[in-house]
């Protein structure tokens, strides 16, 4: 099933599968936690999953949402 997003900072409203939802809230909650405790690991983390989301099919909307 779909997941309506809606990103306001990036003035985004859209459908979009469960998993590429679930790559973009991942990637923003581990952007976040870089700047805790642990925030190297975090960040490592992050650019790992940037890496893996490159290779996805919607690759162009998730990296546009996160940059």
């Amino acid at each position: 099933p779909d997941w309506f997003v809606v990103y306001a900072a990036k003035e985004y409203q859209g459908s979009m599968f469960v998993a590429p939802a679930g790559m973009l809230i991942t990637a923003m909650a581990l952007n976040q936690l870089s700047f805790w405790r642990d925030g190297e690991l975090m960040a490592e983390m992050y650019y790992r999953l940037r890496d893996y989301i490159n290779q996805q099919p919607d690759a162009e909307l998730l990296c546009n949402l996160l940059d």
